[in-house]
Parts: C-alpha cells; sequence; structure tokens
C-alpha cells in the first residue's frame, strides 16, 4: 500500500521545507488534525526524505508537562552527548548556558526563563550553522511550559537561518499548551490533515485483506471510522479473526471505542502482559525494561516475554525504548487503571525511581501524579528537582515542583529551605507572590544564611520594581550571620545600603552604615568591592568629598572590572560605574561598561544589558558621542519596556531623553518623560534624573516657569543630597532670570558655587559658569562664558563646549560683534557635527546665516547618512565580529544585523565588511 495515500500534498509540502532549509530559508511547519489522523506517520515519512539535512526529534507527554525542558533536552541531549566536538564547536559564546538547560543542577546559580530561552535559541542557531537543522516534535499540545517559550522565541526568528521547524499537534485537547500562535509567521504554514477519502478507506482495507473486499464493507468502514487512519486499523484489527468480513460485522465492532478495543485486545493476553501494559502507561514512553518489570512485580525475563506479547498484539512498538504503537493506545491503557490506582501506581514508580538515584526531575514527574505521600523523601525529591528546575532556568516549573513540596509538606528542617527556594523561582517570574513569601522567610526561618539569601533578593527585587526596602530590616538580618558568613553579611549590606542610597529618606542613614562598612576594606572580595562601590556613590551624592576622592574609590571598587563581571545587575555595579561617569574617570566608566553587556551576553541577560545600555547612553551623553548614546539607549528602551521592571525604565527615560533632545527629537523625548510620571517613585534619586531631563526639554521649548516649578519640586526632595552633578539649580536659574526674577537666580547660583568648590572638577565649574554667563548676559557674560569654554576645552567635554559656543556666539552677536560671534558660531557646528548634536547644529546654521554668513551643505552620505543603530553595528563588525556575535552581543536577531549591514554597505558605497575600517575612523569617537 502507497505510504503516502492521500497524504502526497503535505508530505510535498515538508519536504520543499526541508529544501528551503538547504537554501539558507527557515520555516515553520504546524501539522494539525485530530487524534490518529496520521500526523505521526506523515513526520516519520518526511524524516526519510531530510537529505542533507540534521533531524532531530522529540515527543511530548501528557505526563510530563511538569518535567522542565523535557522536549528541548530530548532534541538535544542525546546529539550532544553522542558528538563531543560537536557540543565544544556549539555550547559557545550566548549558546554556553544551554548545556546547564540540559543538565540542570550542574549550573552555580539560578538562571532566569529568558537566559534559558535565549541560549537554547542560541543553541539552535550554532547548530544549524553547521549543518541545516530540522527540528520535529510530536504531540505538541503536551509540551512542557518551559519548552513552549523557547518555541514561541525561536518561531520568531526561523527566517534567518536553515531551520526548520515541524510540530504536529492534536486537535481539541483540553488543557492542552497553546500552539496557535506559532502559525503568525510570515513563513509558517498550516498543513491541516483531513480524513481520509472513501477510495482512501477502501485501499487500507483491501491491502490489509485483499482486493475482492466488498465494496459496500469498504464504505461501512468509512462510514464507521469517518476516515481516521487509525480507526480504521483498529477497526481492521479488531475484526482480524474472522475469514471473511460483512457489513454487519463492521457495524458491530465500533472500533471508535478505542479504550474497548485495546481492553479486548489485552484481555486475551496473559496475567503478566497486562501488567506490564499498564506499568509502561505509568512510565511513560521511554521506559526501561527492568523499571517496568520492577513495578509491575515480575523477574526481567518474564516482563520480557510480556513484551514479546504485546508488540505481537500491536500494543507496544518494537525495540527499545518501550513505547506504545500510539499516543491513543497508552491512553487507552491508563485509563483501564482507574484514577486512585494510577495515581498509587505513580507514588510506586517515584518510589521506585528515587532508590535507584534516577534524576530527581524523572522521580518528581510522578510524584506530581501521586496523592501527598506525607514522607520527608518525597519533599526531598521535589525540592531536589525544583531547584535544579529553577539553576536550569525552567523557573514557571520550579515553581509547580516546589509549591507541591510545600505542599506535602516537607519535614521542618526542610520547611524554610522548600519556602526559600519557592520564593527564588517566583522572584525569577517577577511574580507578586515572591516579595511575601520572601519575607516570610526572613521572618520565620531558624536559618540566618536563609534568611540573608531571602533579604538580599528582597533587596533586588524591590529595588528593580520601586518598592524601595527597608534597609534598617535587612541589617538586622546580616547581624544574626555568624563569623564564619563575613562575605554574605557584607553581600546582604550591600544590597540594603545601595538601595538606601537611592531614596532620599533612608539616605543618610545608609550613608552613615557605608561609610562603617567600608571602613579599612581593600576590595579584595566581590562583596567588599560592592561596599566600596556603594561607598563612593554616597559620598559623590553627598557632596563633601572631592571628586578625585570619590573617583579613587569607585576605581578600587570596579577591581579592573571584577565587580561588574561577578555582580553586573547590582546596584551597587552599575552605582559604581555612574560614580566614575560623573567624576569623569572615562575610561574606568568605559571598562565597567564593555564588562557589564559582556556578561549580559555570557549570561543571556536582557536585564542586565538593559541596565548597562542605560549606563552606556548616559556615558555616552557626557562624552559627546550621541550617536553612540542614542544607540544604547534605544537598545535598552527596547528592553526596558519588555521587563516592565521600574528602575531600567526610569533610568533609560532620565539619559535616553537627554540624548533625544541634543539629537533635536524633542517629541520623542516629550513622550519618552511623560510614559514615566510617575509620583509613587518622588522619593527616589531615580525619579529626579527623570525631573532634571524634563527640566532641560522644558528649557529648550522655552517653557521656563515649567522650569522653576520642576526645580522647586526637586530642591523640596533632594534634602541632604548637595552634590553639583545634581544640576537642577543651573537650569532654574537660567529660567529665572528669563522671567525677570535676577535676585533668584543669582541664589541658586550662589549655592551651587559652594558646592562646586568642594567638588573642584573642571566640568562642574566650566557648567557653573556657562549658566552664570546666561544670567548675566552682556559683556559679562561673555567674559563668564569665555572662562566656561577655556575649561570645557581643557578638559575635552566635546558636548558641553559646542553648548558654551552656542551660547558665547549669542551674546558676541547681542553685542553687536558679528564677524566674532560668526567665527565662534563655526567652531560650535565644527564640534557639535562631530558630537552628533543635530540640536546644536541646526542653531549653530541658523545664526551663522543671521550673521551673513553661509553654511556649508551637510554630507547625506557616506558614515554620516548611517543612522545611530546602523554606526554601533558598523562599529562592531569592523572589529571583527561575527553577526552572530553582534546579535548575541545587543539581543537582536542575526537578521537585524544583516539587514543593517546591507544599508550600512549601501551608504558607504562598499561591497562587504572588509572596507569599514578605514571609512568609520573619520568618526571614531
Amino acid at each position: 500500500m502507497d505510504e503516502a495515500l492521500e497524504r502526497r500534498a503535505e508530505l510535498a509540502a515538508v519536504v520543499e521545507a526541508y529544501g528551503d532549509a538547504r537554501r539558507g530559508l527557515g520555516s515553520l511547519l504546524l501539522v494539525r488534525g485530530p487524534a490518529g489522523i496520521g500526523k505521526s506517520t506523515l513526520l516519520d515519512l518526511a524524516a526519510g526524505r531530510a537529505d542533507g539535512l540534521r533531524v532531530l526529534r522529540a515527543r511530548a507527554d501528557e505526563l510530563e508537562r511538569e518535567l522542565p525542558f523535557g522536549v528541548a533536552r530530548q532534541l538535544f541531549e542525546r546529539l550532544l552527548a553522542a558528538e563531543p566536538e560537536l557540543r565544544a564547536r556549539v555550547l559557545v559564546d550566548a549558546a554556553q548556558l544551554a548545556g546547564d538547560v540540559l543538565a540542570p543542577g550542574s549550573g552555580s546559580a539560578a538562571m532566569s526563563p529568558a537566559e534559558a530561552t535565549h541560549a537554547l535559541t542560541w543553541l539552535t542557531a550554532n547548530l544549524a550553522a553547521q549543518r541545516p537543522l530540522a527540528l520535529v516534535v510530536d504531540d505538541v499540545h503536551w509540551v512542557d511550559d518551559a519548552s513552549a517559550r523557547w518555541l514561541h522565541h525561536l518561531a520568531g526568528r526561523l527566517d534567518e537561518q536553515p531551520v526548520v521547524l515541524v510540530l504536529a499537534v492534536r486537535d481539541g485537547v483540553a488543557g492542552a499548551a497553546d500552539v496557535g500562535a506559532l502559525a503568525d509567521g510570515a513563513r509558517a504554514v498550516e498543513l491541516g490533515l483531513a480524513p481520509l477519502t472513501a477510495d482512501g478507506v477502501a485501499a487500507v482495507v483491501r491491502s490489509a485483506r485483499g482486493a475482492d473486499v466488498d465494496d459496500r464493507v469498504c464504505v461501512a468502514c468509512a462510514e464507521l471510522t469517518e476516515g481516521n487512519p487509525f480507526l480504521v486499523h483498529e477497526l481492521l484489527r479488531s475484526l482480524r479473526d474472522l475469514a471473511a468480513i460483512t457489513v454487519e460485522d463492521v457495524r458491530g465492532a465500533r472500533p471508535a471505542a478505542v479504550a474497548r478495543s485495546v481492553g479486548r485486545r489485552l484481555g486475551r493476553l496473559t496475567p503478566a502482559a497486562q501488567r506490564v501494559a499498564e506499568t509502561c502507561a505509568v512510565l511513560g514512553d521511554g521506559a526501561e525494561l527492568r523499571h517496568a518489570a520492577a513495578l509491575a512485580e515480575l523477574d526481567v525475563a518474564t516482563a520480557a516475554s510480556a513484551v514479546d506479547e504485546l508488540v505481537e498484539t500491536g500494543i507496544l512498538r518494537a525495540g527499545a525504548p518501550l513505547g506504545f504503537v500510539h499516543p491513543l493506545v497508552r491512553s487507552a491503557t491508563y485509563q483501564r487503571l482507574g484514577a486512585q490506582t494510577a495515581a498509587r501506581a505513580h507514588a510506586v514508580a517515584a518510589q521506585l525511581l528515587a532508590d535507584e538515584s534516577v534524576d530527581p526531575q524523572q522521580v518528581a514527574k510522578h510524584l506530581l501524579l501521586a496523592p501527598p505521600l506525607n514522607e520527608p523523601w518525597v519533599a526531598r525529591q521535589l525540592l531536589s528537582a525544583g531547584s535544579a528546575a529553577l539553576t536550569g532556568g525552567a523557573a514557571t516549573e520550579a515553581r509547580s515542583l516546589l509549591a507541591r513540596a510545600l505542599a506535602e509538606p516537607p519535614p521542618p528542617d526542610l520547611r524554610s529551605a522548600a519556602e526559600l527556594a519557592l520564593g527564588l523561582a517566583e522572584f525569577r517570574l517577577l511574580d507578586a507572590a515572591a516579595a511575601p513569601r520572601l519575607q516570610h522567610v526572613v521572618d520565620s526561618s531558624d536559618d540566618p544564611r536563609q534568611q540573608a539569601q531571602a533579604a538580599s533578593t528582597l533587596a533586588v527585587l524591590r529595588t528593580m520594581q520601586g518598592d524601595l526596602p527597608d534597609v534598617e530590616a535587612i541589617e538586622r538580618v546580616a547581624d544574626r550571620l555568624g563569623p564564619g558568613d563575613r562575605e554574605l553579611a557584607l553581600d546582604v549590606r550591600a544590597n540594603a545600603v545601595s538601595a538606601g542610597l537611592l531614596q532620599y529618606a533612608a539616605m543618610p542613614e545608609a550613608g552613615r552604615r557605608v561609610e562603617e562598612l567600608a571602613a579599612g576594606l581593600t576590595g579584595a572580595t566581590p562583596a567588599e568591592r560592592r561596599l566600596l562601590g556603594a561607598l563612593s556613590y554616597h559620598l559623590i551624592v553627598e557632596g563633601d568629598t572631592s571628586a578625585d576622592r570619590c573617583a579613587d574609590l569607585a576605581v578600587k571598587a570596579l577591581g579592573d572590572g571584577r565587580l561588574v563581571e561577578e555582580s553586573g545587575e547590582t546596584s551597587a555595579a552599575w552605582q559604581t560605574a555612574l560614580g566614575l561617569l560623573i567624576t569623569g574617570r572615562h575610561r574606568h566608566a568605559d571598562l565597567a561598561i564593555e564588562a557589564g553587556l559582556r556578561r549580559a551576553t555570557a549570561h543571556s541577560s536582557e536585564t542586565t544589558f538593559a541596565v548597562w545600555s542605560v549606563v552606556g547612553c548616559y556615558g555616552g551623553w557626557l562624552a559627546g558621542r550621541l550617536e553612540q548614546a542614542e544607540a544604547h539607549g534605544r537598545a535598552a528602551r527596547r528592553v526596558a519596556e519588555a521587563s516592565g521592571m521600574w528602575l531600567p525604565r526610569l533610568a533609560t527615560a532620565a539619559y535616553l531623553g537627554r540624548v533625544l533632545i541634543d539629537r533635536d527629537e524633542l517629541v520623542d523625548a516629550e513622550r519618552l518623560l511623560t510614559e514615566v510620571e510617575d509620583e509613587k517613585h518622588a522619593g527616589t534619586t531615580v525619579y529626579d534624573t527623570v525631573a532634571f531631563t524634563m527640566m532641560l526639554l522644558r528649557a529648550e521649548q522655552r517653557r521656563w516657569g515649567d522650569v522653576v516649578d520642576l526645580g522647586e519640586g526637586v530642591a523640596s526632595r533632594v534634602g541632604g543630597a548637595r552634590n553639583p552633578g545634581i544640576l537642577w539649580r543651573l537650569p532654574a536659574a537660567v529660567a529665572m532670570a528669563r522671567l525677570g526674577d535676577r535676585t533668584g537666580a543669582r541664589a541658586l547660583l550662589e549655592e551651587q558655587r559652594r558646592a562646586t568648590e568642594r567638588w573642584a572638577l573642571p566640568r562642574a565649574r566650566a557648567l557653573l559658569f556657562h549658566s552664570e554667563g546666561l544670567v548675566l548676559g552682556g559683556r559679562d557674560g561673555i567674559a563668564r562664558t569665555e572662562d566656561a569654554v577655556r575649561l570645557l576645552e581643557a578638559a575635552g567635554e566635546r558636548l558641553e563646549l559646542a553648548r558654551a559656543l552656542v551660547t558665547l556666539g549669542g551674546l558676541l552677536r547681542s553685542d553687536r560683534q558679528r564677524t566674532a560671534a560668526r567665527e565662534v558660531f563655526g567652531r560650535a557646528l565644527d564640534v557639535a557635527d562631530r558630537c552628533g548634536a543635530l540640536r546644536l547644529v541646526s542653531i549653530a546654521e541658523e545664526e551663522i546665516r543671521a550673521c551673513g554668513g553661509s553654511v556649508r551643505r551637510r554630507r547625506l552620505t557616506g558614515v554620516e547618512a548611517l543612522t545611530p543603530s546602523e554606526l554601533r553595528v558598523a562599529r562592531m563588525a569592523a572589529d571583527g565580529m561575527t553577526n552572530t556575535q553582534i546579535a548575541q552581543a545587543l539581543f537582536v536577531t542575526r537578521k537585524t544585523v544583516e539587514s543593517q549591514l546591507s544599508a550600512t554597505y549601501r551608504k558607504l558605497g562598499v561591497p562587504s565588511r572588509d572596507a569599514l575600517t578605514g571609512l568609520l575612523a573619520e568618526r571614531a569617537p
């Protein structure tokens, strides 16, 4: 009989997709239909036509939906174990963490779901780069949640790599995974399998029973089975003892009740075969013979004979490991047990596997289907499986396993450990239950280490969410740790004081504590470095210490980048980097930013990427590299908005907003800043960083009253934060002068002068002089602004130099010194152009024309025509990074990189990346 009976069109579609993959084009095929319609048969036929592709297969299992990354592990584990050299080639860079996903428990720290998903996606890409790849998953409606997240992520990136994702899904399954969204992509094809026609059923019947079967019998078979191939075969199997089949025989068989058909076949077998079939249904496909024998209470030899019976009868498929011929047969066999018997069987299976020290996750899948046993070993197995799932990035599954461990319940000595692990899983998922659960561990655990871990995580969670923690309460937890836990105690305190330094109310006490804690520290350990970084940030905000002293502390805390490599997403790490930028140590700050972005790539962490992209945005703005700053900022914005985390969103708005103002994108800046307005966070330093950026925007819009109001709001909140880097007084003073209140303006400038003298940083003095020039006006204003220009030139502060030159030119023009003004505006135009400060460029060009001069037409092609994102990608390519490495570093797809490079080549008029280095040198930052 034709194996592809009435499936030639669908088979051709799969074969065509395989051909596309050989040409570098990926796609998704979603094979749909009811149970028994022939989905698995189609996949088997297609696998035999995948010449040149590496075909990896998996089957999801209804009883294994709580097994994290079960489908992903089926796809990759066997291949990577069998080919060590291939494993070494593909588990690199962003895919390196996939090794921990496939072998949970091997990692040293919990991995987020996003990290695990990102790593598996890059493992797929790396395998496909070696050889076109077909990933074939049957019964995907039963896929575990962790694998489902990865498949959704992968499905959106198939058009850029030679990967065919073939998924078979059964229609109408209650409680099944939602896979419909997978078919939304441009290269997704949905293949719905139709029932066999009457002619098709007749072909099947006559192939099995002979060509002389009566037409009416064939029609009766088609009507009774409704053209379902599996049911046709089951019908024929149930009638195989009859010498000839009549219409009445067919109508009396009613094989649509598959359970009855399977039951009748099992009933004819030996008791041993029946028990083995039922134990295989409990253990699931892939069971080992010795486990089936033990669960059935048989010796291995008897069990092997029983398996032979089951294969001959069409219940089990031939070969090892054990498995049913079809999921419907397994389901029918399982249903024979009844709910209570099945639950008890799963409990026995769990005990059996646990006694053999099988992977705790395999044990746990049975425990989740068993009744609570109230035995210590059960809670230990669930806790071990849940912790391994959390380490492997399957936080959703970890949450289910650990919740069940708590419900078991665990013995008293394990309860706090289980609750802490569950709280950590909920933290990874940003579950609202995380905070109260972790707090409960802090309040109720008898183990100081558990309390400390919970308190430290709670501090990070509440900081990122904007619900800032109780610093004193966290300190009390650290006090309970013994002398042997010095590093953990310092770590907890570092998180506490770093959070305290973000909120004005807690700032005085947090500052006092960090001064005490950091006294005498050398930065020899990770926690010491974090405390030194927090101390540096505290002294910067307080403003009573010189910039050089603060910068030296920050450099010591950085430890040649080790601080960021150890804990790049913590407040102390990025506060240290911000301190380096504020104090003018740009070389060290760049080192920190590069380390932070490397850590994000290595850990596949979008949160870490967002944090360090924000810092990179601010650093680029300060250094006058606005194209680079915009690229950093927009990348951070994309990730921060998707995450919903408070801290990255506000910081992105604050720093990207400044860049957008100088890039002459005021509408986008307005939108960005108004999106994060929230009085809930008004007591934090980050909120006032946003407020200061809004002051700059309102000043550009000449809304002087709003500038003053915003400045008064900041003044009412900052309290002891006296650092001149908190610059609200400068735009507020200029606004007051514009509104006619020169007395108030001079008072603000005098306050700023006193702070600037303590700070002793040339940039701070220059910014003060610039503002004084705007307030004074006339000849005095010209002299003061010239002082600012000299300081900024000497300090290499390009962007602020361009801004001061524009002001100086305006003052000279107002003083009727048109020739001098034109010359200054020309200098301003040159510096602003090199910074990418398009708003200042536009102002300078307009002023030159007003002074009777002419302006050269700016180039619209070449390097200056590149967008910030294109320029960033081009620089990375020129540095020798591959498209894959660039995509991993920027958390974008390889197709996005290829598209941006293509646009770059077109604008630069070059054929490939080989010519980029020389052309980009002219725009080197």
